[in-house]
């Protein structure tokens, strides 16, 4: 039977292709989706000019990330005007949050699908293949059950993966639009994520970066804690480096301090977000942490965790943020020399507390002070990767940048985020641990020889 005109076929095995924006959180939804999709009769495609199914993972965090989703979701729909059988389908964050704006601005999308719909992701795409989909948008509002979970298909290569062991938020920043996208604060069983770090670990994966919106208050809900968790995984073998991304500094304690100083392979690496120093300005941010109990934690870490890396992140032009205020933040970067720092500048979020207080920073002014922050971290971490040089360190190897030349990282560098150290010798590969020499910077990489 020959086609109706305008009514192109899709294959009988749909080629579907992703663009992954965002955190490790959106991430880990990906390769689960992707998983699920190559297990029922779709196939990936690297070229997304012949698919029939584009699938736009999007990011709605801050102002810079949702404009790069919109610019990747424009992008995809003109290659839909070339491939009459492509359908453009956004997911994520973007879509979970601001729905109904993107059906108005990009009426050209096929689907939009927010993260409570993740369960039905297989039958919402087998609808729109084939035409069958009532509605554009698909929003299961508040379906927030549990995390999402399942057999992944790793989109970070052969060395590392992420180990999501929670979803949601239930800090509440004032700045911040998470808990509206993600819903509240949820743990995974610790059964659960010890299995998945297990078949991670048997199909070689050498690092595992332990994620979730924040892992210090993992188990606040299931009468478990981080400690319990990270002593079963290090109990899976000796080998396999464990990281911690994204501690809230009103929630580290103690007994996770005493794992990180004892555990080599818990690497002596945190991201610990303070986000400002002052008192009044951590007051409207919500971050329910003053500026003593920060530089005391600060000075803590660096006392008993022997090397301790520091990662954190700061806001400029939190409203109502005075030239004293911020100058305060800029001198405590300055002493508490974090070895890696990212400065953004205050995003105003719909229906978020701070969306409606007085004294908005002009755009400017926000800029000027991230560039001022960011001055002067340069220096230190400068002065930090400078002290690495004629040093060997232990490297894992992520990927080949050319024959025998290689990205990797020491326990110093988290994946995506900080530097790379770019390795030099024969017979590398991927996910191979290797002892090498720093010879010199690079900016914020470094360079090494076998």
């Amino acid at each position: 039977m020959k086609n109706k005109k305008n009514s192109p076929t899709v294959n009988s095995i749909p080629r579907v292709a992703l663009v992954d924006l965002g955190c490790a959180k959106n991430t880990v939804d990906s390769e689960i989706i992707l998983c699920i999709l190559l297990e029922n009769n779709f196939t990936l495609s690297t070229d997304i000019n012949k698919v029939e199914l584009l699938l736009i993972n999007t990011c709605g965090f801050i102002d810079s990330a949702k404009q790069e989703s919109i610019n990747n979701l424009k992008e995809a729909v003109h290659l839909k005007r070339k491939n009459p059988i492509m359908k453009v389908v956004a997911i994520g964050c973007l879509a979970e949050r601001y729905k109904k704006d993107l059906l108005i601005e990009i009426p050209e999308l096929d689907g939009i699908v927010g993260l409570g719909a993740y369960d039905r992701i297989l039958e919402i795409c087998k609808d729109i293949l084939n035409n069958k989909s009532k509605d554009k948008v698909m929003c299961d509002k508040n379906n927030y059950r549990t995390v999402t979970e399942g057999t992944r298909l790793l989109l970070t290569g052969e060395s590392f993966a992420y180990l999501r062991i929670a979803d949601g938020c239930d800090n509440c920043c004032s700045y911040c639009a998470v808990p509206l996208i993600r819903g509240k604060f949820r743990s995974r069983n610790i059964k659960d994520i010890v299995d998945e770090a297990k078949t991670l670990i048997d199909s070689g994966i050498q690092e595992i970066d332990i994620i979730a919106q924040d892992v210090t208050s993992f188990g606040k809900d299931k009468n478990n804690a981080l400690p319990e968790l990270i002593e079963e995984l290090l109990a899976i073998n000796s080998k396999t480096w464990f990281r911690l991304l994204y501690a809230h500094p009103a929630h580290l304690k103690k007994d996770v301090v005493n794992l990180l100083a004892k555990e080599k392979q818990l690497l002596g690496y945190l991201d610990l977000p303070i986000q400002h120093i002052n008192n009044r300005i951590l007051t409207a941010m919500g971050r329910g942490v003053s500026k003593h109990e920060i530089v005391d934690l600060i000075s803590s870490l660096r006392e008993n965790v022997k090397n301790i890396i520091l990662r954190t992140t700061v806001i400029c032009g939190f409203p109502g943020e005075t030239d004293t205020e911020f100058l305060e933040l800029l001198e405590y970067v300055k002493t508490a020399r974090f070895e890696h720092l990212g400065a953004f500048s205050y995003s105003k979020e719909v229906d978020t507390a701070a969306y409606n207080l007085p004294n908005q920073i002009p755009e400017q002014a926000k800029e000027n002070r991230v560039n001022e922050i960011m001055s002067a971290q340069q220096e230190i971490t400068f002065n930090w990767l400078d002290s690495r040089i004629e040093k060997k360190e232990e490297i894992l190897l992520d990927n080949y940048l050319e024959k025998d030349i290689l990205i990797g990282r020491s326990r110093c560098e988290a994946p995506d985020i900080d530097g790379i150290i770019v390795v030099k010798g024969n017979n590398l590969h991927p996910g191979e641990l290797v002892l090498a020499q720093i010879e010199r910077r690079e900016d914020y990489d470094l360079v090494a020889s076998i």
